[in-house]
């Protein structure tokens, strides 16, 4: 038996690379860190449908941290998801110099 249950926490990045969005797509609880690896396989492929990119981790946690509460199951709207990978006008335009610091207009 393991000795910690785990969260398995799965993001969604924007396709450009210019990094992930601030809210996890999807975080829920598992009884132990290997239920949740066998798990993440299927959760990240249904995490596709609404991003291009994601990525999952399963974090081990104290198991009585989660002990007589509710599993955790928690997902973003896929609405609100939408909007925060739709590609947005830079409000600036950042510039580095040859000495390394960087500057923005």
């Amino acid at each position: 038996m393991d000795s910690f249950a785990a969260l398995m926490v799965i993001i969604a990045c924007h396709a450009d690379g210019s990094g992930c969005i601030n809210e996890p797509l999807s975080v829920a609880s598992y009884k132990s860190p290997s239920e949740c690896q066998r798990a993440m396989p299927k959760e990240v492929q249904k995490a596709k449908q609404f991003a291009q990119f994601v990525y999952g981790d399963c974090i081990p946690v104290d198991p009585a941290l989660l002990a007589g509460k509710p599993e955790i199951r928690r997902s973003i709207d896929p609405q609100k998801l939408a909007g925060a990978l739709t590609e947005r006008p830079a409000r600036e335009t950042a510039f580095a110099s040859p000495r390394g610091d960087v500057a923005s207009r």
